[in-house]
């Protein structure tokens, strides 16, 4: 059997296999979330689905995007550990959600971890 893919799916099916790599001195986080300046940032093409049919949501240090409008429906999760969930924002415009959250900020000083 045959399965063709269009060239958005098979981006889509390669940038899936690349979601779990992680890059040196930042939080492990999937490769969708951008990190600058302390600020996570993530953002999803949610076409024909209207802000007020989005849910965005946080538990477990994983995001979820979800969405229906008629046929039309999407759902979207990734990790987003070590964030000060009091900064969490979501803005919906030209079909683009972007959700974004300042890092937790550490501690100064020196923390003593128990060794079990």
């Amino acid at each position: 059997m045959l399965t063709l893919y269009s060239t958005r799916a098979l981006d889509r099916l390669l940038e899936d296999v690349w979601n779990n790599t992680w890059e040196a001195n930042t939080p492990i986080y999937n490769s969708r979330v951008k990190v600058k300046d302390g600020v996570a940032t993530v953002s999803y093409e949610v076409p024909g689905i209207p802000k007020d049919k989005l849910s965005v949501s946080w538990k477990d240090d994983v995001l979820s995007v979800t969405g229906k409008n008629g046929e039309r429906s999407i759902s979207y999760k990734v990790s987003m550990p070590d964030i000060d969930t009091s900064t969490l924002k979501a803005e919906c415009l030209d079909g683009v959600v972007t959700v974004s959250a300042n890092l937790k900020k550490e501690e100064d000083g020196v923390i003593a971890v128990q060794v079990l």
